[in-house]
């Protein structure tokens, strides 16, 4: 039987090529027109439709109706569709409307009157020009339509192909503040130089746990946390219970996970985890924390969705970013956390099983940056509330009362809707057990097991004065490529020395070529990444080898190639797991650290990363490089080169992931 939304789609897709049969009509009569006339029309359409239009975004899927603002740009057939709210930039749609055609979209599935472009805008639900009456989105659809004509003329759509490939060729120009790469876009983060005070520490796992626990027991104001994962462990549990409870407070707490990681991930200790995960989400829904990514009552696969557009699945939130008091960046209590750790035990080195605990690296900021770094967490968040169609859905579990101002409603609904956690299995209560008294054990006495001597004393974060730092979010699905552009134009930069520790190592074609480049230049290139043993996705890292093999056979005394395996070479049993760090140091004097793999699915996942000039917190970060070197082995030529020739199983593997560079 076919459901509501099925026939929708089907009918939708009727209706759009219904319109583009009947536009065959208008496109020859346009080829009549000579085409010195259509240049000078379009260039005064062009100049007309590029006003702001203003609407409210007001859908039942939405907590609150939405005021937006949209800016059209328009230059020579290509359009850039701006969406604002009062956080800024939310969404920007780019449509070649030498292919796309203006049409007009459906009411009754949007709740509002708009024009869209192509089949991206109808299929994939990207953003059209929205308009909150029918005479004003009819007003301005008949300019738009014979834009659309214009432009799909065969003269004009040869015209400007031509003089897109010119500017592709010529390029950008990378302009440079001290070693920190500029970028003048909306979105892509601005320079802060040494005048407005920021530092920045490194953090261990434990010392990033250490750091995020006292954080909460000391917030003022609010709490912002955005992480791929957020589980219902014990150190998730704990935390979550300490969030609750500052929530009935009244301090503003949010939270942002990936809608698929977040609930499918498993982990491999404890079974009662993954259904802990769930309820988890659910009990901070139900004491009034809005949890994007998560839904009461709504498949993980539903809240993915856009409509046909099934690529989008595999385009992951991969941020990670904990912000406390950053209204109040001059306050003692204010802190920014990023980096590569997740929000579960293994990140931090908790887990019961030493040797299911993973090496990553956090950076604990301080200063105005982190003003910056909450208004991209409140763009984000607004665009969850737009694309995450879940509020109506959430009333079950989301609590609407205010904790101080309503103090009765708000506690007789968070008591009465949240559910108790799953207990663990006979077998798995030990792992429980001692997991919980390894975390005390941390928080009362700072105390590690990893690390010489064992009982390691963590040690506090220190700050060090950042000469220029530069923060990035970048969301592909929005056409921002802030932090793969930033690797490029730093190893461009590189001069001595470039260290690189990242979990996988899949690298661009371009990529490959500036390392290429930079070691003609007589750069010394060290490359760490995971041993194929020492994760559960082990074919990335043998793939990784064919790329190491081509690098290594040109260049054999400037690159050097080691491979993570997470113990030392007197050790019998590894201490570690998956090495996840994701940093770079250019130089000794400049570093990008943040949630960026090198390899294909970080290109298309939203992600986080600060760059920041400073001799001190670069060489800190050299001696963390140094460390992990220790736990790590140097693959011979013979073991990479059969990677370069893959057999059986492998080669089919091999050919999968190399067709991905297509898309590149």
């Amino acid at each position: 039987m076919m459901t509501n939304k099925i026939f929708l789609n089907f009918l939708m897709l009727f209706l759009f090529f219904f319109q583009s049969n009947n536009s065959f009509s208008s496109r020859t009569k346009v080829r009549k027109i000579p085409l010195e006339d259509i240049l000078t029309e379009l260039k005064v359409l062009e100049q007309n439709l590029q006003i702001q239009y203003k609407s409210t975004y007001d859908k039942k899927f939405t907590p609150k109706p939405i005021e937006i603002y949209q800016k059209v740009i328009l230059k020579d057939c290509h359009l850039t569709l701006k969406t604002y709210t009062k956080e800024g930039l939310i969404f920007r749609d780019f449509y070649d409307l030498l292919k796309a055609r203006a049409f007009k979209k459906i009411k009754m599935l949007h709740k509002t009157y708009t024009i869209g472009f192509g089949r991206s805008s109808l299929m994939k639900r990207r953003m059209g020009l929205h308009f909150n009456s029918k005479e004003k989105r009819d007003a301005f659809y008949p300019q738009f339509k014979k834009l659309s004509s214009f432009c799909r003329d065969k003269r004009v759509r040869s015209l400007f192909s031509q003089k897109r490939n010119r500017q592709n060729k010529e390029g950008e120009k990378t302009v440079f503040n001290g070693r920190v790469p500029v970028n003048h876009a909306e979105t892509a983060g601005r320079v802060f130089d040494d005048n407005q005070d920021v530092k920045i520490a490194h953090l261990s796992g434990e010392m990033s746990f250490l750091e995020r626990h006292d954080s909460i027991i000391n917030a003022k104001k609010s709490i912002l946390i955005q992480s791929l994962l957020f589980r219902g462990d014990e150190v998730g549990k704990l935390l979550g219970a300490k969030l609750i409870q500052r929530r009935q407070e009244g301090l503003d707490i949010r939270i942002m996970v990936d809608g698929l990681a977040s609930q499918i991930f498993d982990n491999p200790v404890v079974r009662s985890h993954k259904k802990n995960t769930r309820i988890l989400l659910h009990n901070l829904m139900a004491a009034g924390i809005r949890v994007y990514g998560f839904s009461c009552n709504f498949s993980p696969f539903k809240n993915e969705m856009r409509g046909v557009d099934l690529g989008k699945l595999t385009h992951r939130n991969h941020d990670k970013i904990w912000l406390v008091d950053s209204e109040i960046p001059g306050e003692e209590t204010s802190v920014g956390i990023m980096g590569g750790i997740n929000f579960a035990a293994e990140y931090f080195r908790l887990e019961a099983r030493q040797e299911f605990n993973w090496r990553d690296h956090d950076v604990a900021i301080k200063g105005p940056i982190l003003k910056e770094m909450r208004e991209s967490f409140f763009r984000f968040f607004t665009e969850k509330s737009i694309r995450y169609r879940t509020s109506k859905y959430d009333k079950k579990c989301f609590n609407p009362y205010d904790p101080i101002k309503e103090p009765n409603k708000y506690h007789y609904f968070k008591n009465t809707k949240s559910k108790p956690y799953k207990e663990a299995s006979l077998k798995d209560k030990i792992l429980v057990n001692l997991s919980e008294i390894r975390i005390k054990k941390l928080i009362k006495d700072r105390i590690s097991i990893y690390d010489d001597p064992h009982d390691y004393k963590v040690p506090f974060p220190n700050y060090h004065n950042i000469q220029r730092s530069r923060y990035i979010h970048a969301r592909p699905d929005e056409g921002e490529d802030y932090i793969i552009k930033s690797y490029y134009q730093l190893i461009e930069s590189a001069k001595e020395e470039i260290l690189i520790a990242n979990s996988y190592f899949l690298p661009s074609p371009r990529l490959r070529s500036l390392l290429r480049n930079a070691m003609r230049r007589g750069v010394n290139v060290t490359i760490l990444s995971n041993h194929a043993n020492a994760h559960k996705m082990n074919m990335i890292n043998l793939v990784g080898r064919s790329y190491y093999y081509n690098l290594k056979k040109d260049f054999p005394n400037n690159l050097r190639v080691l491979e993570w395996v997470g113990k030392k070479p007197n050790e019998k049993l590894p201490s570690h797991t998956t090495m996840h760090s994701k940093y770079m140091v250019i130089d000794g004097e400049v570093a990008i650290l943040g949630s960026h793999n090198l390899d294909y699915s970080s290109l298309y996942n939203s992600e986080t990363a600060v760059i920041f000039e400073s001799e001190s917190a670069a060489m800190e970060l050299k001696e963390y490089f140094s460390k992990m070197e220790k736990y790590s082995l140097e693959p011979s030529m013979d073991t990479l080169a059969y990677y370069k020739k893959p057999k059986g199983g492998d080669l089919i593997i091999f050919k999968i992931l190399k067709l991905i560079e297509h898309r590149l």
